[in-house]
């Protein structure tokens, strides 16, 4: 019989899974857009409260920056994990500030977070110009920012755990109002059914792992960036979620969900495949 605490082998590869955390925080705003944030949902006691409520550590800290230049001088004298900005900055466009921001830090995860939906020309300018690498709608519920901070962790986590068997769900959609309200929703689904697994660990380590272990969550626009996820990850996907209609060669399609469902099928007889219609 071998003994409950003899090392196990199996585990030691998960000691390395979610190296990257987002800790530090950067919103880049108007003082007024701050304001209308904080008063409708007080977000650093939001943000603790649903880290709280899930069991998860590490509870990210936020700082805020008025202009861009605030925010470039900010970022020279503190490391943030996540730059946050909103469409309105007082002293250059949010494209010319995360371009700005991409040049000096590369590697820099930038989202744009707005209260209204942009129209389709914006959207287009923005995926063009590759330095904004996800908007999203802010519409009260503050659950979006625990879906941007997870997005962004495992956008920064999913090639490294991959290699060590963490599996990948895929949601394909090219509409920020739509997948704004639907990633929250899968997230806190996820961490529920993972505190579900942890509470029947069977000691602190493997509470520990089986957190570190959750499926990641990929998020794809168009097409052809859902195929390079798949095609990279197929040996990891544990299902995709996809629109019906959305950007195939830098057009809406109507029946590119159909295509990428039977694409996949292809390759993958058994994967679940879940198709949706706003």
């Amino acid at each position: 019989m071998s003994n409950s605490n003899e090392y196990d082998p199996n585990f030691t590869r998960f000691h390395d899974l979610m190296k990257f955390r987002v800790r530090e925080i950067l919103l880049v705003s108007t003082p007024y857009d701050s304001f209308v944030l904080e008063e409708d949902g007080h977000l650093s006691d939001k943000i603790f409260s649903e880290y709280l409520d899930l069991n998860l550590q590490y509870v990210p800290r936020i700082a805020h920056a008025s202009s861009g230049a605030e925010a470039l001088e900010a970022l020279k004298n503190r490391t943030y994990d996540l730059v946050i900005t909103m469409p309105r900055i007082s002293d250059m466009s949010p494209l010319e500030f995360s371009r700005l921001v991409k040049e000096a830090y590369p590697q820099k995860a930038v989202v744009m977070l707005t209260y209204e939906t942009l129209d389709k020309d914006t959207l287009q300018t923005i995926r063009e110009a590759k330095t904004i690498d996800r908007v999203f709608v802010w519409s009260g519920n503050s659950q979006i920012l625990l879906a941007i901070i997870k997005y962004v962790e495992d956008r920064g986590n999913v090639e490294e755990d991959s290699g060590q068997g963490v599996q990948v769900i895929l949601v394909v959609d090219d509409s920020p109002s739509y997948y704004s309200q639907f990633l929250p929703l899968i997230y806190t689904e996820i961490m529920k059914q993972t505190r579900y697994l942890i509470s029947h660990a069977v000691n602190d380590f493997h509470r520990l792992l089986r957190m570190r272990a959750r499926p990641k969550i990929l998020l794809a626009v168009s097409y052809e960036e859902a195929m390079e996820i798949i095609n990279k990850y197929q040996n990891n996907l544990l299902g995709i979620i996809s629109d019906i209609g959305f950007l195939k060669d830098n057009v809406v399609y109507s029946e590119a969900g159909l295509e990428l469902a039977a694409g996949v099928r292809r390759k993958i007889a058994d994967l679940p495949i879940l198709l949706h219609s706003e």
